[in-house]
């Protein structure tokens, strides 16, 4: 069996998707940012990401177990603008192989996570969490 993310294959014809966060405790927003940040339409993604991740919080808090309390809306925010820096290593990294991401299409995912990264002041936002300004 080869997996690669979040798709299996048993050397078949079937192949299964499985979303990572469902096993993992891996931060809800992630999974959201990335797919906002390398595929959902760049010119229309400024207008368009405020609702779609009020959307996704409020279909996450509503859908969470009894008794789990979710992310407060502020850490949500925040987790969206950091987690474009990791989006970024993930496309210079996938850049280095061109068997699975080309020069073209590497580019364009940076610039994008760029213009995201510009669009929130991601640098400024990073050097608060570095100094510890948003710890809880």
């Amino acid at each position: 069996m080869r997996t690669w993310g979040t798709c299996t294959s048993s050397g078949t014809t079937s192949w299964v998707f499985f979303d990572w966060q469902c096993k993992s405790e891996e931060f809800c927003v992630h999974d959201v940012t990335y797919f906002l940040l390398s595929s959902y339409p760049a010119d229309k993604l400024k207008g368009d990401e405020d609702a779609l991740l009020k959307h996704y919080y409020d279909e996450l808090c509503r859908r969470l177990a009894p008794g789990v309390e979710p992310p407060s809306w502020e850490v949500v925010k925040l987790f969206y603008v950091t987690k474009a820096w990791h989006c970024m290593v993930w496309f210079v990294f996938s850049a280095i192989s061109p068997s699975f991401m080309g020069p073209e299409m590497a580019v364009n995912g940076i610039s994008r996570i760029c213009a995201h990264i510009k669009r929130h002041d991601g640098v400024g936002v990073l050097h608060k969490v570095l100094k510890g300004e948003f710890a809880k």
